[in-house]
């Protein structure tokens, strides 16, 4: 991790991410489960979300006032979907990281995680 992803008020996840925090999960689920455990996590956290695109797989969340997640889904089989989350928050360094962390920790203990 460089400086500057320090200074970073955005955090995103992929497949080949430096950081093992922030490289795309993945679970023996289908996108629908996926997407049900989503509306769970935003609920339970009293988080508001503010576009549920079935078609696209694409969820938007807004955290707080100055923070929001874009959660995308990608099935990769019959069972297994993917995700990656892309944080943007005026908030403190590191406060997009953590969020990230936070979802994904909530889908690790509801869904079962597949190791890629």
């Amino acid at each position: 991790m460089g400086f500057l992803d320090q200074l970073s008020k955005r955090a995103e996840t992929n497949d080949h991410h430096p950081q093992p925090e922030l490289r795309t999960h993945y679970y023996k689920a289908s996108t629908a489960q996926v997407a049900k455990t989503i509306e769970h996590l935003v609920h339970a956290r009293q988080w508001e979300l503010t576009l549920a695109n079935v078609e696209y797989q694409e969820y938007t969340i807004r955290i707080e006032k100055e923070t929001e997640a874009v959660i995308n889904l990608y099935q990769v089989s019959m069972l297994e979907t993917a995700v990656d989350i892309y944080v943007n928050s005026n908030k403190m360094l590191g406060y997009s990281k953590k969020k990230i962390q936070e979802i994904f920790q909530y889908l690790d203990q509801h869904l079962q995680a597949v190791g890629k």
